[in-house]
This record gives structure tokens, sequence and C-alpha cells, in this order.
């Protein structure tokens, strides 16, 4: 699974474990497990034609949280989206994306 979250951080420079931060800032990098944990999770998540703006990765990390008991980061979130061709929109550190609200009430 690391190359394929080279592949994201290729595409996405900005993107770490905080989330989407100016690329020349200091970063921690994703933990390969915690982006295989919100892998496991949006694979069975459902996906809008539009942007959800009612609710940011930060929020949406914590259904993935609550549900394996365990720590995840706001970028392995956004990352595993990304990977999952989720459309997001950038909302500083955090992102949106077009996650179907019926699917969240499920997981």
């Amino acid at each position: 699974m690391q190359f394929e979250l080279d592949q994201i951080y290729a595409q996405v420079p900005g993107l770490c474990a905080f989330g989407l931060v100016p690329s020349h800032t200091s970063r921690r990098p994703i933990d390969v497990r915690q982006f295989e944990l919100c892998l496991e999770f949006l694979s069975q998540c459902g996906k809008s034609r539009k942007i959800n703006r009612r609710r940011s990765s930060y929020g949406l990390k914590r259904y993935v949280e609550e549900h394996f008991g365990q720590y995840v980061s706001n970028g392995a979130f956004i990352a595993a989206a990304l990977y999952l061709n989720f459309a997001i929109e950038p909302d500083g550190p955090n992102a949106c994306l077009n996650i179907s609200e019926r699917s969240l009430a499920f997981a």
C-alpha cells in the first residue's frame, strides 16, 4: 500500500498526516495502516453527485475511528478518498467530498 500512497503524494504535494497544507510546510507522513483502515471504510460508502459540505474529512474520519476503535489521521482519510476516486474540495487542511449521507447512516 505504500506504493499507492506515494502515488497520491505525487498528485497532491501538500498532503500529509495533518491534511492539506502548503507544500513548503514541514509535514508528518501518513501512516500506511491508517490509510488502509480508511480505504476499507470508504470502500463501503456510496458517492453522491455533489460535494457534501455538511461534513469535512476531519469529522468523517471519526466514523473510521469509531468503526475500528483506532485513531486515523485527517490526511489518511483524504488520501483514501482520493485513491477511491471521491471528488474532494479543499477546505483549509480538511476536505469535503462527494460522500453519500445515506451510506453514513449505516456506518
